[in-house]
């Protein structure tokens, strides 16, 4: 499956869960929690973040967790030397979700629109 195809899969299968991730997003911003939320997508057993819904159910595959670039950088997923760079890629929290989606072949950041533009 090539980048397109996996982004358009990806998109079809995370419809239904829109609304439960832009709630978690609205509500870590409007708490002040982060400036930098990123959901989380995976499909092996994950420590990080908060659950928002499990996977492997009719609804996505996907298990769907909230998480911070703090919590990233805390955990080691992300070297602090790269938070920088980070910040300088990551797109508005209020029209993009970030996601990471973790997978047998490794990980990846991907941004996609939170609303239908």
């Amino acid at each position: 499956m090539n980048e397109n195809q996996f982004y358009t899969s990806l998109e079809k299968d995370l419809s239904a869960q829109r609304i439960i991730m832009n709630k978690a997003i609205d509500t870590v911003l409007n708490q002040e929690v982060t400036n930098y939320p990123i959901v989380v997508l995976h499909q092996a057993d994950v420590e990080l973040g908060v659950l928002l819904m499990d996977g492997g159910t009719v609804y996505s595959k996907w298990e769907i967790r909230i998480s911070s670039l703090e919590e990233m950088v805390a955990k080691k997923v992300m070297r602090s030397d790269r938070v920088e760079d980070f910040r300088k890629v990551y797109k508005d929290p209020e029209s993009f979700f970030c996601l990471l989606v973790l997978q047998e072949e490794g990980m990846q950041f991907i941004f996609m629109p939170r609303y239908d533009q």
